[in-house]
């Protein structure tokens, strides 16, 4: 699950995880939302992320929302949502 993030370039010195790793874990379901309104991080960096994981065989659900760098009481409710679907 991701909230308000992205996904860091892969294999730099500074990685915290490797292209091979992320390879291998394609059978995880990912969630990532963000909001339009964030100003931390551009929305655009959580849709290359999201393209990214899909391009490689990742089943990644999205959600966008409004409300900034947060977490709305309506997101929440949605990530409750998804996490008891699996």
């Amino acid at each position: 699950i991701c909230i308000g993030g992205y996904i860091p370039p892969i294999n730099k010195s500074y990685s915290l995880i490797t292209e091979d790793e992320i390879q291998s874990a394609k059978d995880l379901p990912v969630l990532i939302a963000h909001s339009f309104q964030d100003r931390a991080l551009a929305y655009s960096e959580a849709v290359q992320s999201k393209d990214y994981l899909q391009n490689l065989g990742y089943k990644v659900t999205f959600y966008d929302y409004t409300g900034g760098h947060t977490i709305t009481g309506e997101l929440f409710k949605r990530i409750a949502g998804w996490i008891m679907e699996r």
